[in-house]
């Protein structure tokens, strides 16, 4: 997509992560040029990756009829309804894109990863096969080619595919990131773990150090320092009503996807996924540094109407689409650094806290290809454990200053005796027992995480005690973590 200053400008701000940003940067400019269509279409994606898809729809379908013939935005339309579960106006949308523009090639991946998000691997192994009988494949392509065949119990092939891709440097470095993370997992899948490790690990080091552990370190303990259990307890709180909002806290790869889909399929829950707007909210109560660094909120200078005002425009948004849910739950992990916040401002709000074994844990962040500018601790083990520890640590701190209610969850309790841990769950929550919530698989809400396609199929325990398969190749990941899995526990 040939793009204007200004929409270069806004698209660096939302291929680095910085979603607020870019949505204010569009509304700006669409205040002076209401119908620029690449504006419009970059709206709609910022406010899509916000979990805004009613907003982020009206944009998109506003740059189609300005520039109808475009096949970029005819494929964003395809992907917003494909992350709302409307597979075959997505499947739609994909073709319009392909019939005008053959070799469009996020057409035909959408049209493919719409196969794979409805469980049908077949299907979409027929749309690649589609397009691979041109000549001219593109890298991403060749990356969805693979995550099929891997799919498919054909990780031989896969590696194959691949192949022609792993020296070319001339390709973007996300998509450099995204044929390695796929051999990784296309070696893991045949067992050859020496050659998914460095795979992996070449996937990680293409970014170059990011992570900045004395920050991520001052930000951990000044939180907690700030939250004592003196100024959680007195001082100002909001007067909104929160005992609607279940937030889901934790590290990626937790199990909380699995909870929320849990949850989700009771009649009475409605789960809006890995939202931004609490993170959003939170921030402007942040004070910053000398040199312009956020630090986390005191708790004592938050006031009562402030909270009140922060609380209810949350309630408002992320409500919006929960019908008359009685609970709603919000599973984005990273509000475990606001717990202090939640406590201040949704009185009667719950919090599960789910866990895993912290060798599987960190082992699978680092296999994973997250979105750009996101989660930089996961790019090596030693970072990965040292970014627990923290965690671990600040959750702690939690557990003696709360007075909401936790409910602790263990990714392997809920796998091995799931009807157990689920009843739990749906107790916890005040709701009554649903059996829909042991076939939260046959739920047709779409998952927007990375887990989306394992909670399209009953329970399986195969990710459990995943790291032993992997032995002294793990070594500097059970340094870093230090005595956190004997913390844990068996």
């Amino acid at each position: 997509m040939a793009r204007s200053g200004n929409a270069k400008a806004i698209a660096t701000l939302l291929y680095s992560g910085a979603l607020a940003e870019a949505v204010a940067a569009c509304e700006e400019s669409l205040q002076r040029h209401p119908n620029d269509d690449e504006v419009l279409a970059l709206h709609g994606q910022s406010l899509a990756q916000l979990r805004r898809r009613d907003e982020a729809m009206a944009s998109i379908m506003k740059a189609i009829r300005l520039e109808p013939k475009r096949p970029e935005y005819t494929t964003l339309l395809g992907e917003l309804y494909m992350n709302s579960g409307r597979y075959r106006d997505a499947l739609i949308q994909y073709d319009r894109a392909i019939k005008s523009h053959p070799l469009y090639d996020p057409a035909w991946a959408g049209k493919a990863s719409t196969y794979l998000r409805m469980s049908k691997p077949e299907k979409a192994r027929k749309v690649i096969e589609q397009r691979v009988e041109s000549d001219d494949i593109t890298p991403s392509i060749a990356v969805l080619h693979a995550r099929v065949l891997v799919k498919l119990d054909e990780a031989d092939t896969a590696v194959e595919v691949l192949q022609p891709y792993l020296d070319d440097t001339s390709i973007p470095i996300e998509n450099q990131r995204s044929v390695w993370f796929t051999l990784g997992s296309a070696h893991e899948k045949a067992d050859r773990l020496p050659g998914a490790f460095e795979a992996y690990s070449n996937a990680n080091g293409l970014i170059g150090k990011r992570w900045n552990r004395t920050m991520q370190a001052g930000m951990h303990d000044l939180t907690a320092e700030q939250c004592s259990r003196a100024e959680l307890q007195g001082g100002a709180r909001s007067g909104a009503d929160g005992s609607r909002m279940v937030f889901i806290v934790g590290l990626p790869r937790c199990g909380s996807t699995l909870t929320e889909q849990i949850l989700h399929s009771h009649e009475k829950a409605h789960g809006i996924g890995e939202s931004e707007l609490l993170p959003i909210i939170a921030a402007r109560f942040h004070e910053h540094g000398e040199d312009g660094t956020p630090r986390p909120m005191s708790m004592k200078d938050l006031d009562g109407e402030s909270l009140t005002a922060a609380a209810m425009e949350y309630l408002e948004k992320a409500t919006l689409n929960a019908g008359d849910a009685a609970r709603v739950i919000d599973k984005q992990l990273g509000n475990y650094l606001y717990l202090g916040f939640i406590e201040k401002a949704f009185p009667g709000a719950r919090i599960i806290h789910c866990r895993r074994n912290p060798m599987d844990q960190c082992l699978s962040a680092w296999s994973r290809q997250f979105p750009p500018g996101t989660n930089a601790w996961a790019d090596e083990l030693e970072s990965a454990g040292e970014l627990y520890c923290m965690y671990e640590g600040l959750m702690d701190h939690w557990r003696n200053t709360l007075s909401a209610p936790m409910l602790e969850l263990r990714y392997e309790d809920l796998v091995q005796d799931t009807e157990t841990l689920s009843k739990r769950i749906i107790e916890f929550c005040d709701l009554e027992w649903d059996p829909a919530c042991l076939k939260f698989w046959e739920n047709k809400r779409t998952v927007l995480t990375m887990s989306s396609d394992q909670v399209r199929q009953p329970i399986y325990d195969t990710a459990r005690n995943r790291h032993r398969a992997w032995g002294e190749l793990l070594d500097p990941l059970a340094g870093a973590l230090g005595g956190a899995v004997e913390r844990y526990g068996s």
